[in-house]
């Protein structure tokens, strides 16, 4: 398995009707990693449309980290349907980072790009954004500069059964881990809905009575 199993969380890959999701995370982000994102400013209006269009384009690819059932970073693929080119971006929140997140992201961006036949994988970022040149460099990436742009790039093994299997074993895994988060996070919140309730009676009134 990928070695962001010694994280918590879970990484899977979203949906097409989950754009919303992904919308609502881009707008999170504080408005440096927008731009260093996006490589400019970008409006919340423009992230919406983004991440519905996104979500929904069979050419593309969302993964995303979830924290206990919350989208916190995410990975975008663009690999059109026989072609040979990935390109990746790369968002995490500022919460979830420097707890291996990105590293967690890059792997499983690179096996989906190694298992759909991609023999170039490139990132683009910025000249500021030290964080993600530096993820780039332990993944092997060579940076070049484009502009006022770095372009990194690396050639993904070729698939194997294996890759194809660890794949389909790490989506299982993080799918079974996303919804076991979102249902502990759903009973903790209706125990303390209860809670409150219950607490706010008056002894012997109500539907709650201490020491029934």
């Amino acid at each position: 398995m990928l070695a962001h199993h010694a994280l918590s969380g879970a990484v899977r890959r979203l949906r097409p009707w989950e754009g919303r999701l992904y919308a609502e995370h881009l707008e999170r982000l504080p408005p440096d990693a927008r731009r260093r994102r996006f490589h400019g400013e970008v409006k919340s209006e423009a992230l919406r449309a983004h991440a519905s269009r996104v979500a929904k384009d069979p050419d593309r690819r969302v993964f995303g980290w979830f924290d206990e059932g919350i989208l916190r970073g995410a990975a975008e693929i663009s690999l059109p349907q026989g072609g040979s080119t990935a390109e990746c971006a790369f968002a995490v929140e500022p919460q979830a980072q420097r707890r291996g997140v990105g590293s967690a992201l890059m792997e499983r961006a690179i096996l989906y790009a190694r298992n759909h036949g991609a023999t170039r994988f490139i990132v683009l970022t910025s000249r500021e954004n030290q964080p993600m040149l530096k993820l780039g460099r332990k993944f092997g990436f060579h940076f070049e500069s484009d502009g006022g742009e770095m372009e990194g790039e690396i050639t993904p093994d070729p698939f194997s059964a294996y890759s194809l299997f660890l794949e389909a074993a790490e989506e299982e895994t993080g799918m079974l881990a996303w919804r076991g988060a979102r249902n502990a996070a759903w009973w903790r919140e209706a125990g303390g809905r209860f809670w409150k309730a219950w607490s706010q009676q008056t002894p012997g009134s109500g539907r709650f009575k201490r020491g029934a």
